[in-house]
């Protein structure tokens, strides 16, 4: 529970698959290999879905349902990796 549950996921430009975790409050990378390669908090606790524009920019969805949610759940974030 401590790692929070996959949720939403897709590949980047580095060629990783990025995975916003569910109630952990980070985004994952992953490689070929299923090899955890970076893991980037965010100030947010429920990560819905990871998406990149055509240039690599990086957003996040995110949910507002619960009691403990942040001021910023709820809204979609600009990432900068």
């Amino acid at each position: 529970p401590d790692f929070g549950y996959p949720d939403g996921m897709c590949f980047g430009p580095d060629g990783y698959l990025w995975v916003a975790f569910w109630a952990g409050g980070c985004l994952r990378a992953f490689d070929s290999e299923a090899k955890l390669v970076r893991q980037i908090p965010l100030p947010i606790n429920y990560p819905t879905k990871p998406a990149f524009d055509d240039v690599g920019n990086c957003y996040v969805t995110s949910a507002s349902i619960a009691d403990d949610c942040s001021d910023l759940d709820g809204f979609l974030l600009h990432v900068r990796l």
